[in-house]
């Protein structure tokens, strides 16, 4: 009983999700500061071009720093507000659940005060899940692609072609693209979860499937089906909805093709200097060819 009775309150205490949440956007915001400053230094956006720009530098700057400023905003308000949302769901599942150990659902009041609570919350999280629909559309693709690049750059180059410093902020770079990653789309993807997990205390429920009140049986199949259907994602691209499996399978995917990507590289740049040397041995060969016939 005494596990039972902390539990929800390690849950509701947010000191721990403050405290990741500062030092992730405080790490973002920097990565993004510092680098950009490291590079307007020299003058370069990136370390890729030899050549330095004279204005293209200043244009990346400032990108830099907005980018590191609205992400040191929005992320954390993001991720709190969908974990609180999250947690709303939570408490309702287990209070569903300790009503059915009870065998309070076979009252009619009780069960349809669990249907109209699961609305309310509904209402909730479609509301913000409607709200952020364009921006989720478009950015967990745009992070997705910056972390899979930094993370292909700093795993093909790396120090071979980069200063040591800038290799740091390549470095950054990737964890910072996790970062944003994990922050923009596992909120999202929490509340799903949370949402379906209403199902499966229902579908455990003996006591609704062998019910012979109809009305409860209503009730029951109302709350059981807005688990399963009712619920508004956010969709990357309109390709995909943001689900946790979804979102497993997204990185697993991430991971296969930095591979390819790195041994395609290194297969491309085996075949031309092959091509090389074998242009130079045909060289060779008609050198020493004119020089017999001589």
């Amino acid at each position: 009983m005494s596990e039972n009775r902390e539990n929800p309150k390690k849950k509701d205490d947010f000191r721990i999700l403050y405290f990741r949440a500062a030092i992730s956007n405080i790490f973002l915001f920097f990565t993004f500061l510092l680098t950009s400053i490291y590079l307007a230094i020299h003058r370069k956006a990136s370390f890729g071009d030899p050549n330095p720009s004279s204005w293209y530098w200043i244009i990346d700057l400032i990108t830099s720093i907005l980018c590191g400023y609205s992400n040191f905003l929005f992320l954390p308000i993001h991720a709190l507000r969908a974990h609180a949302i999250t947690r709303e769901f939570e408490i309702f599942n287990e209070e569903l659940e300790n009503a059915d150990k009870e065998k309070k659902l076979e009252n009619l009041p009780i069960i349809r005060g669990f249907g109209a609570r699961q609305i309310k919350l509904f209402e909730i999280a479609n509301s913000l899940t409607g709200r952020i629909e364009r921006y989720m559309t478009w950015a967990p693709a745009l992070s997705i692609l910056a972390f899979l690049m930094a993370t292909y750059i700093i795993t093909e180059f790396g120090v071979k072609q980069f200063p040591v410093l800038y290799h740091i902020c390549l470095i950054a770079y990737v964890i910072s693209g996790f970062i944003m990653s994990f922050a923009l789309m596992y909120p999202v993807a929490f509340i799903q979860e949370a949402m379906l997990a209403t199902s499966h205390v229902l579908l455990n429920s003996t006591i609704l499937q062998e019910t012979n009140d109809p009305l409860i049986f209503e009730n029951y199949r109302m709350i059981l089906e807005r688990s399963l259907h009712n619920r508004l994602t956010n969709n990357v691209l309109h390709v995909f909805s943001i689900t946790r499996k979804n979102l497993e399978r997204l990185f697993f995917v991430h991971s296969v093709m930095i591979i390819i990507m790195v041994w395609t590289f290194e297969l491309d740049d085996g075949i031309a200097k092959g091509f090389e040397g074998i242009g130079k041995m045909i060289m060779m060969m008609n050198m020493t060819g004119s020089h017999d016939n001589v």
